[in-house]
């Protein structure tokens, strides 16, 4: 990756991508030959796993990084990308292995470390995220899908603190990828919005049948809570400083669709969870809204009274004892 960006200073765009692409396919090519042989089966795998993750920067900085970009359609770029991650995907049940699967994955994670961050490379996180359902559908490598949560998150956050997003609510320094400080914001919304679907969509892509696995699950569910609201509180509170409230009532409404859609699929544990964030967020919606939208604070007990009877009400229909402590 290094090579690709910097050190190929007399080489085209162009080459810089066969380069790439070239490395690549040889890691895989004798990944493939090597892993007939019982000695060398770890050392192969590495080498697959190596040449996915090359192969998906080379396919990023295609469009993303100027010292190599040689497309120019934005759409195209999103094509190819897609059909790197689909690679991934499609490599991962022919071996069979979450081993390579992992490593093909992070080393496309610290590939886009390695680059230049940009609003693209929120896009390229939210592509390999958005593969992870899938894969766990197939293969139950919840692992996995706990691992790729955490680093999709976390390459956020580092985004968040290198463009000074979340430590100026200056709009000179919100500006990315061509893209007005506004419209930075609210695509970043949209893209936690779309990792917050993807790990949702991930804790019920395969059916929990073990006390671990029903484990892994309810991590990935309370990673893909405090990312989400996390981030998205830190976003906010720059650039909407005073507004949280226009965050908490969306999630209310989504954790509750959850908490239903969990109990639905006989999932008690992640029901309750979610349950227990919707009520949550519910109690504090309106205290967070009274002073910016200039209401009255004696609105706040009829309100909380009229969700505690809700709650309690939920709580004896279910006979789910935890809802009814937190009314």
């Amino acid at each position: 990756v290094l090579l690709i960006q910097q050190s190929l200073l007399l080489v085209t765009p162009a080459g810089k991508i066969m380069i790439g692409v070239s490395v690549a396919i040889v890691l895989m090519g004798c990944g493939a030959f090597l892993r007939r042989r019982e000695r060398y089966r770890v050392f192969a795998f590495t080498l697959i796993g190596g040449g996915w993750g090359l192969l998906y920067f080379a396919a990023f900085a295609a469009y993303n990084v100027e010292a190599a970009k040689i497309i120019e359609n934005a759409y195209l770029a999103m094509v190819v990308l897609l059909a790197v991650a689909a690679g991934i995907i499609v490599q991962s049940f022919a071996y069979g292995r979450q081993s390579v699967t992992g490593l093909a994955y992070g080393l496309a994670f610290l590939a886009l470390h390695l680059s230049p961050l940009s609003i693209y490379s929120l896009v390229a996180t939210a592509v390999l995220a958005a593969t992870i359902p899938f894969v766990v559908h197939r293969t139950d490598w919840r692992r996995l899908g706990v691992v790729i949560a955490i680093a999709t998150y976390a390459t956020h956050a580092r985004w968040l603190w290198a463009t000074g997003l979340a430590n100026s609510s200056d709009e000179d320094t919100l500006f990315l990828g061509a893209l007005e400080a506004s419209t930075a914001f609210w695509a970043n919304i949209a893209i936690l919005a779309v990792y917050w679907a993807v790990y949702c969509a991930t804790a019920i892509a395969h059916r929990a049948e073990t006390a671990r696995a029903k484990m892994l699950d309810f991590a990935t569910s309370v990673i893909n809570m405090m990312g989400f609201l996390g981030l998205a509180t830190w976003q906010m509170q720059v650039y909407l400083p005073g507004n949280l409230h226009y965050l908490a009532l969306p999630a209310v409404v989504a954790y509750i669709a959850t908490a239903i859609v969990d109990g639905r699929l006989q999932r008690p544990i992640l029901s309750r969870l979610n349950g227990t964030i919707a009520i949550v967020l519910f109690a504090v919606a309106l205290p967070l809204a009274i002073d910016s939208e200039g209401w009255s604070w004696n609105w706040l007990a009829p309100y909380w009274t009229l969700g505690a009877l809700v709650v309690w009400e939920i709580a004896r229909r279910t006979r789910i004892q935890l809802y009814r402590a937190l009314a």
